[in-house]
Order: C-alpha cells, then structure tokens, then sequence
C-alpha cells in the first residue's frame, strides 16, 4: 500500500511487516562527493583551515548558523542567531546549520502538516535577511542549492528579492541539523 502526500512524498508500507519507506521529492538530486581523488595528496596546513565549504574560512559556504559553540578564557560559550557581519569575529568549536539538503523538507512540514517559523524564528529570518551581509550570504548559499538541484542560469538569475526571501525559511526553521566540528584534520593528516 503507499500515499502519495500533497508534498509528492510517497510512503510506502509493506503490509506484512508494516515498515514504512518515504520517497521525498528532490532528494535524488543531493550531490555525492564522497569518493577520494585519484589525485588526493599529503594536506598543506592553512589557517584558517579552507578545504571544504564546511571549513572556518567558509562559514558563508553554509546556511546561516543556528547556534555556535565558542571556547573562552570562562570554558564554552553557546551563541545562537549570529548576525553575518559578525560570522568571523569568533572561533567555532562547533557549529549547528541547516542542512542544505534536507531528507524531509520545509515544503514536507508546510504542505503536509500547515508547518509555519515560530515567531522567534521569523524575528531571527526578517533580521538576518534586512543586512546586506545576511541576505547575500542567503541568497549565495540558496543559489549553490538550486544549481546543484538543477536549475539554469537563467531561471537563477529571474529569482526576485522575494522569491529569495520566501524560499529561505528551511534554513531558519527546519528541523534538519548537521552539527560540524571547527578543525575537521587531525595535525600531521
């Protein structure tokens, strides 16, 4: 048996063991990267450390962060809704964003269940997209997603302010986080 949700999603159930497997619209289209280079080498040390879009020298290759945990002289401080301008003013230990390729979307939550930001996350949305720092960092990081989902050049660049804007609530309410850690190579790797 399978439902076809008004999202697209398809759940399907074995109805003799009752597990339960979704098919979420889109999901075909996360990249993979995960093979080694055949031209993989020995890693040059930087600092800040800039070989993955999850690196210090690329906060803005993710979406806007939820949360950070920063070392200070008092132990671990945990600061929440940074403002872009204020992305490289701290160290993250770790860092808690969005994930650009969610499994089960904002569109599954809104569509399916009426799924709506709380008003804090809205406050938190309308503030970071009012700068000018939050709304390119929005916009960037928006573009990379719907290119690698397969959207043209041309559709990209017809993309207005507002489209921009009513396409970016996953990344200030969605409930898919990855949690990445400030030094992702051991010294000597």
């Amino acid at each position: 048996m399978f439902y076809i949700m008004p999202d697209g999603t398809i759940k399907q159930i074995n109805p003799f063991t009752r597990t339960e497997v979704w098919t979420v619209p889109g999901r075909g289209s996360k990249p993979l990267t995960n093979a080694i280079p055949k031209n993989a080498q020995k890693i040059e040390r930087h600092d800040p450390e800039d070989y993955c879009n999850f690196c210090e020298a690329n906060y803005f290759n993710t979406p806007p962060e939820k949360s950070r945990l920063v070392k200070t002289a008092k132990g671990y401080e945990m600061m929440e809704h940074l403002p872009a301008k204020e992305y490289f003013e701290t160290k993250a230990a770790f860092r808690r964003v969005p994930n650009l390729f969610e499994i089960v979307t904002m569109d599954y939550w809104r569509m399916n269940h009426s799924y709506e930001l709380s008003p804090r996350n809205r406050k938190w949305k309308k503030e970071y997209l009012a700068t000018e720092e939050g709304f390119n960092h929005v916009r960037n990081v928006l573009s990379l997603k719907l290119r690698l989902s397969g959207y043209s050049e041309e559709r990209l660049s017809a993309l207005t302010r507002e489209d921009i804007v009513n396409m970016s609530d996953a990344f200030f309410g969605g409930g898919h986080e990855l949690v990445v850690a400030g030094r992702h190579y051991a010294d000597g790797a």
